[in-house]
């Protein structure tokens, strides 16, 4: 019987918070035989939002979703188009002749700084970021940015 209060409880306490906006993450904890404690936390949207991956590689094609190895991006512009904040994106080795605008709160990880190489090709910075944002970026070289500098960031 005293399961029954706790399980009749918790649905009461569960249909009273359904009708509260917003998602909860509910958790029971007996206190004694007699009652029953129900401690409920508020998760953000942000936290059931799925961050993931993005490829980029040198014969990937532009088209493809990024979101394996198998089928990854072409250039990592795309892939910054394509991510959502929070993403990362994993870069083969290969030289990208990019000039990148990062407008997001993004991972860039390349395959490694010898022989993973973002070449600017003298026409603009090679890489521009917004202000106000949180961006990792390792693993790369970074060359031929349009300034008297090897290269040069803006942010």
């Amino acid at each position: 019987m005293k399961h029954f209060r706790r399980f009749l409880t918790l649905l009461i306490v569960l249909i009273i918070v359904s009708t509260i906006s917003g998602v909860y993450n509910f958790s029971s904890i007996a206190t004694d035989n007699k009652s029953l404690d129900i401690n409920s936390q508020s998760i953000s949207n942000n936290a059931l939002t799925t961050v993931k991956t993005i490829y980029v590689n040198i014969t990937g094609n532009d088209k493809n979703d990024g979101l394996t190895p198998k089928k990854p991006k072409k250039t990592i512009q795309n892939a910054i188009n394509t991510a959502k904040a929070g993403d990362t994106i994993k870069i083969e080795s290969g030289t990208y002749k990019e000039n990148l605008k990062i407008n997001k709160n993004i991972k860039i990880i390349g395959h490694n700084q010898k022989d993973t190489i973002i070449d600017g090709t003298q026409k603009s910075y090679c890489i521009y970021i917004d202000n106000n944002r949180k961006i990792s970026i390792s693993g790369f070289t970074i060359k031929n940015g349009k300034t008297t500098e090897r290269c040069r960031w803006r942010y």
